[in-house]
């Protein structure tokens, strides 16, 4: 299912199916997000048409969310211990000729791992490079996605006794979901692989 998000421009596209909530038609995305904002009358029209916009750039998160979780091997090289200690510091290109360096990146926060490969005795290990500002960032907008499917809905059963109580709605944006998904260091994932011949 997270593959079929990830490849698939389409396949988020029940969110837009309607469903009847307390007597109101709304998007299925409408009802998880923000179910607590039913066309009663009582918010303007814009509410409805950020909630429209927010939910379109939520669903466009979601899409970049699940590109980085297709990605198992590093998951499955914890699970069969496969990780490499400590991991590489430096990466340096040298001239063969002169050995004077020429292109040099600093992965001192990586983590390197063994991947299982198909053949017997080929070794291939990938180094990835932390972003720690990018993993805050879609880490903030995962538990802001999460707030919305469960915040609503404690205001939905356990209304406030004030009736002029107010409602504070998080809309999200697709330039900001951008904006978290922005790369912070100079050079990604590598791969090293030796080959039986």
């Amino acid at each position: 299912m997270i593959r079929e998000i990830a490849e698939n421009e389409t396949a988020l596209d029940f969110l837009n199916e309607t469903v009847t909530f307390m007597g109101y038609q709304i998007s299925i995305a409408h009802y998880l997000f923000y179910p607590c904002l039913l066309p009663t009358g009582k918010f303007p029209d814009e509410v409805f048409e950020h909630v429209k916009e927010s939910i379109d750039a939520a669903a466009y998160g979601i899409r970049r969310i699940a590109t980085d979780f297709i990605d198992r091997e590093e998951y499955n090289a914890y699970k069969h211990g496969l990780r490499l200690i400590p991991a590489s510091s430096k990466l340096q290109f040298a001239d063969p000729d002169t050995m004077k360096i020429q292109l040099e990146w600093d992965i001192s926060q990586s983590m390197s791992y063994y991947v299982k490969t198909k053949k017997p005795g080929d070794i291939r290990i990938e180094t990835k490079l932390f972003d720690s500002e990018r993993d805050y960032r879609m880490t903030l907008f995962c538990s802001n996605l999460i707030y919305n499917l469960v915040y609503y809905r404690q205001v939905m059963f356990y209304k406030p006794d004030d009736p002029k109580a107010q409602l504070a709605i998080h809309f999200f944006e697709k330039e900001a979901i951008d904006e978290c998904n922005k790369v912070n260091v100079p050079i990604q994932d590598l791969v090293f692989s030796y080959e039986q011949g």
